[in-house]
């Protein structure tokens, strides 16, 4: 692969995580924007066909600003089925789990803009970022930066997001079939295991999950 093409690829596949990032994140913005269109347009292949599949099903539904801050407020606030990456792992694994995914945001200056750091909605934007600078080095010829960035992406959809959003898909497929938002988590799953086979990686996917309606932080099981 040329310089110039990996760099196209890491900045499209910028777009991508935080178009998926804002979808997620809001459900304003899926009432009266369109990011899965937008998304639908950068996206190619298996992915493209997943984001016309549920921009069809946002059209097909037609649902109101109402009815989707309702499914948002049950399913990521209340907790119905936990958004957070630590409440996939056994109670005892909870703290590392956080704990590493914040090093990976420290390590590049950032900080969450959800409440936690495990959120899918912010390991999609770290995952985001991470895509541009690499991408910016690459175009720059700043060979060693880029080379960090990409080990970086890689090491993070290998020991995180390529692990638990299939089980987070899952969860909400059981609970919420019909829900939107369970194809949108659907198809943030396809855009994760894509660029995770994009830079080599096989993530060890979660299996067993503990609690999924438990979206409340991990403790150290120390009783007051």
């Amino acid at each position: 692969m040329t310089q110039v093409r990996a760099c196209v690829d890491a900045l499209v596949q910028s777009q991508l995580y935080a178009l998926a990032a804002r979808a997620l994140a809001d459900p304003d913005r899926l009432a009266t924007g369109d990011p899965v269109s937008d998304l639908e347009r950068v996206a190619s292949g298996p992915v493209a066909q997943a984001a016309a599949a549920t921009r069809s099903l946002l059209r097909e539904r037609a649902p109101t600003r109402r009815g989707l801050s309702q499914e948002y407020t049950e399913l990521f606030l209340k907790g119905t089925v936990s958004p957070y990456e630590s409440s996939y792992v056994p109670s005892m694994q909870g703290l590392a789990t956080l704990a590493d995914v914040s090093g990976f945001l420290r390590a590049f200056g950032l900080k969450p803009r959800t409440d936690r750091a495990d959120h899918v909605v912010s390991e999609l934007e770290l995952l985001a970022f991470l895509c541009v600078k690499e991408g910016v080095a690459l175009g720059s010829g700043e060979a060693p930066q880029a080379r960090l960035c990409h080990e970086a992406r890689a090491a993070f959809l290998r020991d995180h997001a390529g692990r638990w959003l299939p089980a987070y898909q899952r969860a909400l497929a059981a609970r919420a079939p019909r829900s939107i938002y369970t194809s949108l988590v659907d198809l943030v799953r396809m855009i994760v295991e894509t660029d995770a086979a994009a830079v080599g990686v096989s993530p060890e996917e979660i299996q067993e999950v503990p609690s999924v309606g438990d979206a409340s932080p991990p403790t150290c099981g120390v009783v007051r």
